[in-house]
């Protein structure tokens, strides 16, 4: 059954071109259905509603979120991965070579 798990980062930016590569990379790995990185804006969290990624907690705009579907255990290594893959990635604004 497929359960769908977040991460808030608080205060941390990163640009939309990071965010739309680590969702994909997210997307690629096996038992994720669906993932989205983006900036905890009130148009992105409207976005994830319309995507059925609903989550239920509270955010600012400065927040950055990831949220995985997909198998439970595969979430949570997805979650881990974007974990490091964000500190990794180098100061805000993030890419990183």
């Amino acid at each position: 059954m497929a359960t769908t798990r977040f991460k808030l980062f608080a205060s941390l930016y990163k640009d939309s071109v990071t965010l739309m590569q680590l969702g994909a990379q997210l997307r690629e790995r096996d038992g994720i259905e669906q993932a989205s990185c983006l900036m905890a804006t009130p148009a992105n969290l409207e976005q994830l509603q319309h995507a059925d990624l609903a989550i239920d907690t509270q955010a600012s705009v400065s927040d950055l979120l990831v949220v995985v579907r997909g198998d439970p255990a595969a979430c949570d290594e997805a979650i881990a991965a974007a974990d490091v893959f964000l500190h990794a990635s180098g100061p805000a604004g993030g890419g990183g070579s």
